[in-house]
């Protein structure tokens, strides 16, 4: 199945599709296209980095810096900080982005119950 973004989360929204979540520890909101779920639910939010764009700075659904750019196998690995979070995704082709470039984002993700049964 290969790398997967998994974050504990509580919803916060769901605004015209996109679910905006504060992850666990104080690290910050994130914004994901997923099924919608009822604010104050504690969720686990999961993308595959083949799942997630990368766009100019204001067209996602939220911004980031890019941390990280590299070739892995065919594909370029962009690793974008938002918040306290990082973000890895995969884009076709050599890296066409730079460390320190601003970025959007756009996360399609699903939602998984928490097994943990924590509730805020």
């Amino acid at each position: 199945m290969g790398a997967l973004n998994v974050f504990a989360v509580t919803v916060i929204d769901y605004i015209d599709g996109v679910l905006i979540c504060e992850v666990d520890g104080d690290q910050g909101r994130i914004a994901a296209r997923a099924t919608e779920c009822s604010s104050g639910t504690d969720v686990v939010l999961v993308a595959r980095p083949e799942s997630i764009r990368v766009v100019p700075a204001g067209l996602g659904d939220q911004d980031g810096v890019v941390e990280r750019a590299v070739l892995v196998d065919g594909r370029s690995e962009v690793r974008v900080s938002v918040g306290g979070i990082v973000v890895r995704a995969f884009e076709p082709g050599l890296p066409q982005r730079s460390i320190g470039d601003s970025v959007g984002l756009i996360l399609e993700g699903i939602v998984l119950p928490r097994e943990d049964g924590a509730h805020r």
